[in-house]
């Protein structure tokens, strides 16, 4: 499916939706550089990534209530006791009701930016690199991950998801439980 139109729309309503959260906004648009960056060094679908970098926070700035009345049944028990992440579930909540988007690796990218999972594609890998290392995020290591990123983005998505990891972990954070199992697997992997 063409979703070029879409794009389109949802960069106009992300304007709007973020008029008032101009971090928030300037975040997203350096998570879709990196995407956009991504996708022409690994030949990737452009409008895909930016469909995923331009929805992964859409829903960032709603409150717990809002997130928990907007995403589906199935997701409301995978994070209901995780607050943090809920923005990820209502997000692909309006990606699928609001847009009509159905492609598989937009929706799963998207639900899955903040906790990682064991199953993740290469959009969804890159969405985690570029959530850390867009251009205004300036914590340690996030420069060295990009330029990683742009030569082997498994193991610079390894590393980006530790750094989130142990983030989550300093902020004293409920982990989700699928952000344990990617840390596991990749645990699991350099045995």
């Amino acid at each position: 499916m063409d979703y070029s139109n879409k794009l389109k729309l949802i960069q106009k309503d992300l304007q709007n939706q973020m008029s008032s959260y101009k971090k928030r906004l300037q975040h997203i648009e350096g998570v879709a550089l990196r995407m956009q960056e991504f996708s022409n060094v690994y030949a990737l679908d452009l409008t895909t990534s930016l469909l995923i970098a331009y929805l992964h926070d859409f829903t960032k700035k709603q409150d717990e209530h809002w997130h928990l009345t907007h995403m589906f049944q199935e997701h409301k028990l995978l994070f209901k006791d995780y607050p943090y992440y809920q923005h990820a579930a209502s997000a692909y909540y309006v990606a699928k009701n609001v847009y009509k988007v159905e492609d598989h690796n937009i929706l799963h990218a998207i639900l899955c930016h903040c906790t990682g999972h064991a199953t993740l594609n290469i959009y969804a890998k890159l969405m985690i690199i570029s959530d850390v290392c867009e251009p205004s995020r300036q914590y340690e290591d996030t420069h060295e991950i990009y330029e990683l990123a742009l030569i082997d983005y498994e193991k610079a998505y390894e590393l980006a998801l530790n750094l989130k990891f142990q983030g989550h972990l300093k902020e004293e954070r409920n982990i989700h439980p699928w952000f344990k199992d990617a840390i596991r697997k990749i645990e699991e992997y350099h045995e």
